[in-house]
């Protein structure tokens, strides 16, 4: 007689419900998530799939329905087809709830544990995904390269999606402002000119060098990193480690695009940053009342593409 597949999976099933079930003891009518559960321990998906069975069991224990599908419990047959719907975070259905409820005690402790021993590759990007944060749009916009002629510096900056819905570009600062905070991420009010613009002049009329406007301007500390623990803070220890599930920084920055700005600015680089601007205002990233961006008697600065005249 020829052994198929199902019959295997089936016979290997039961196997493991019997490791399972309490003192070994075979249940007489082993509940379907008992019958799930084992499914999840004997890791049959689709080949290729990669299932991080760590933040699994994690997900299970916790009743974590967004962590559970970040995870990849879609890919799991039956009980997966509950997790393969577009999910937002915040928002899990009470089937999803419920269903990881009996995998959490059908399972038990012991079996919560050998799940999470089978580990996986994709633990550091799912737990980074947790905490809320993302790309604000699609990689070849939200991940760029700045090359400054004004001070021979590339700096690198992401623009990430915060938890709550808003977003911000962060710089990683090159340690050229002298701030003492090189490699750390520098949350941005997109770009302006250095130095503020005397009332009813353009930028054409008075410019000066070009500015990533940061958010932390001249702070008591001369920082301009975001406060420890603030959300600015959070998004920026989410980029480093969403680099290393990436592979690091040539992997995701090795490819991206290059925005180059001479010195002096051309025409064409004020239409650049310009276009960076209104990206970044369309998204809400700009917070256009930033300390930064105030108004005092020498006037204001000026933000490409979004201010004509001061």
């Amino acid at each position: 007689m020829k052994i198929t597949e199902s019959n295997l999976r089936q016979i290997i099933k039961e196997e493991l419900i019997l490791e399972i079930s309490l003192q070994g003891e075979l249940l007489a009518d082993p509940p379907a998530a008992v019958t799930i559960g084992a499914e999840v321990l004997l890791g049959f998906t689709p080949a290729g799939v990669v299932i991080d069975f760590k933040d699994l069991a994690q997900a299970i224990e916790e009743r974590d329905p967004v962590f559970a599908t970040m995870a990849g419990i879609g890919f799991i047959p039956v009980v997966g087809d509950l997790f393969k719907v577009p999910y937002k975070v915040g928002r899990a259905s009470a089937k999803q709830v419920k269903a990881l409820d009996k995998l959490a005690k059908e399972l038990g402790p012991e079996g919560i544990e050998q799940l999470s021993k089978r580990g996986g590759q994709a633990g550091k990007a799912s737990r980074v995904a947790r905490a809320g944060f993302s790309l604000a749009a699609d990689k070849s916009k939200s991940v760029f390269r700045l090359d400054t002629a004004q001070d021979g510096q590339v700096r690198d900056i992401v623009i990430a999606s915060m938890p709550d819905g808003s977003a911000k570009a962060l710089m990683r600062s090159t340690g050229a402002s002298g701030g003492g905070y090189k490699g750390s991420w520098i949350p941005i009010e997109g770009f302006s000119t250095y130095k503020r613009i005397p009332k009813g002049m353009s930028i054409t009329d008075s410019f000066s060098d070009i500015l990533g406007a940061k958010t932390y301007w001249n702070q008591p500390n001369s920082s301009a990193k975001a406060p420890a623990g603030s959300v600015y803070d959070k998004a920026g220890k989410w980029i480093d480690e969403f680099i290393k599930s990436k592979g690091g920084d040539d992997a995701v920055f090795g490819n991206a695009r290059v925005v180059s700005i001479g010195s002096p600015t051309s025409e064409k680089d004020r239409k650049v940053l310009g276009a960076i601007n209104r990206f970044l205002y369309k998204l809400g990233a700009i917070d256009r009342g930033a300390g930064v961006l105030r108004v005092t008697d020498k006037g204001r600065r000026l933000q490409f593409g979004l201010d004509e005249i001061s």
